[in-house]
């Protein structure tokens, strides 16, 4: 029946529990369970079984065998050892399934913890469609901390539907992220891009993300660029305190400092797919600034659309001369104007406010 633990709830619990050579050295064996949990945030886990061997304070096996709504399979084994004020986990396989795409480790994968810090040794995983997810990191309490992590045809929509229970959406992201200085204050770098990120037929272009931390400054910007060097920009700047520790508040402000510029995009110069559309044309041209507080955001600017046009082969029907322009004004977006033509010159559209 439901088992409910504050706000994790569980449609069936069952296990067992065994001990051996309790007069000599004791070790036990179990295994539990839990079927249609929910409640972990917005997970959304069918079952999940671990299992648990030669378990004793100081070492055991480990098993992990989990299975999402949307059939995704993760298979987790390794052990745990106990030495010297040192916590050594090994996972000695993994494994991932989805669709007919299946991730697996390289090589164990070691995590060490003690009083001088966390290591995580030579994390590689790859997956039967080229995929690659690189780890590796020195942490300790003291000194330089260091890090590396690559991704390779990483498939970004499949494991945020796996772990927080949301949409599936397609796309898969490469590229590196960097640590570095102390935890105290801590340097981190990324530079990511997602191909083919979308849904239901609906694809973005190649979107590149860069971002930076450091002195307390979060920097993220993100770029999509045409084929003909015209390029729209977004770029926040963001308050916070990433140091690595525990701290009650990292967000250390709600000031908001962000903006979007649009210089000369060409959407026909770009590789985007929308279902039942092509020929799709346009030049975007603009720049929208937001500041003030999140619950008081202040934006100001403008975004003009020009020269639009597209064929809808749903609707058989290929509006063009099409015109937008839209304000940017506190917190709101106002359609200044709006025009398209399709067929005859006397078939036109226009709207504003």
């Amino acid at each position: 029946r439901d088992v409910q633990f504050g706000a994790i709830r569980a449609g069936r619990i069952f296990g067992s529990l065994r001990a051996v050579t309790v007069l000599t050295r004791a070790s036990f064996e179990g295994v539990a369970t839990e079927v249609e949990i929910d409640g972990i945030g917005a997970a959304r886990i069918a079952s999940t079984e671990f299992r648990v061997q030669q378990a004793s304070p100081d070492s055991g096996q480990l098993t992990l065998d989990a299975s999402s709504a949307n059939d995704a399979h993760l298979v987790l084994r390794g052990a745990y050892r106990r030495a010297d004020g040192a916590t050594a986990v090994t996972v000695d396989s993994l494994r991932f399934a989805y669709d007919s795409v299946v991730w697996r480790s390289a090589a164990p994968i070691r995590v060490i913890s003690d009083q001088n810090g966390l290591r995580v040794d030579s994390m590689e995983v790859r997956s039967s469609a080229n995929g690659l997810v690189a780890l590796r990191a020195d942490v300790p309490e003291t000194g330089d901390v260091k890090a590396m992590a690559r991704l390779e045809r990483f498939p970004v929509g499949e494991a945020i539907a796996f772990a927080l229970g949301t949409r599936r959406f397609s796309g898969q992201l490469t590229g590196d992220i960097s640590l570095a200085g102390t935890r105290a204050s801590p340097l981190i770098a990324w530079r990511i891009e997602g191909d083919s990120l979308g849904v239901d037929g609906t694809y973005l272009p190649q979107v590149i993300s860069d971002g930076r931390y450091s002195d307390r400054q979060l920097v993220a910007q993100a770029n999509i660029t045409d084929s003909l060097g015209g390029r729209l920009h977004a770029e926040a700047r963001v308050p916070v305190d990433l140091s690595i520790a525990t701290i009650e508040k990292r967000l250390l402000s709600d000031k908001v400092d962000a903006d979007v510029s649009a210089d000369s995009l060409n959407l026909e110069a770009l590789d985007i797919t929308v279902a039942g559309v092509s020929r799709v044309k346009g030049s975007l041209v603009g720049r929208v600034s937001v500041a003030g507080t999140v619950d008081r955001p202040v934006a100001t600017g403008r975004m003009t659309l020009d020269d639009f046009s597209f064929y809808s082969s749903q609707l058989g029907i290929a509006p063009d001369q099409g015109r937008a322009l839209i304000r940017a004004a506190q917190d709101s977006l106002i359609l200044e104007s709006f025009r398209v033509r399709s067929g005859r010159n006397a078939d036109s559209l226009g709207a504003s406010g």
